[in-house]
């Protein structure tokens, strides 16, 4: 429920946001407080990430699709990803991000700005799949 919520909070059905980023950051602020280990927050996407080997890149609309396989996963991958942004820019930054994406500036140009570029962020975050799946 706190996930949509923060979609409502955020007009995300309106949002020029990445699906990575809007759903991320949607679970990032519902599971902000959880304590849980990751095999369990990231057990879907550790699971796939074993099955198929990290991803290329973060997750886009295709995967977002409610016919998807494996959206779970998906769901789950795009958070780490917003938690990565969250440790490399703190959550302030995060937020400043998210922000800024959802009032229409490109994602690559936004995180640029705060010294994170897409790639390296895509690098990061597949390099922490790899190091899940153990």
């Amino acid at each position: 429920m706190s996930h949509e919520l923060v979609h409502v909070a955020t007009d995300a059905a309106i949002s020029p946001v990445e699906p990575w980023l809007l759903e991320g950051f949607a679970d990032y602020v519902a599971l902000r407080d959880v304590d849980l280990p990751d095999s369990a927050t990231l057990g879907r996407a550790i699971a796939l990430a074993r099955r198929d080997g990290p991803p290329s890149q973060l997750p886009g609309a295709a995967e977002f699709s409610t016919r998807a396989k494996d959206l779970q996963a998906v769901y789950e991958q795009s958070w780490l990803a917003c938690r990565i942004v969250a440790e490399r820019l703190g959550e302030q930054g995060l937020v400043s991000v998210y922000d800024a994406a959802s009032g229409g500036e490109l994602i690559d140009v936004v995180l640029i700005g705060e010294r994170l570029s897409s790639q390296a962020l895509t690098r990061i975050w597949r390099t922490r799949m790899k190091t899940l799946t153990g």
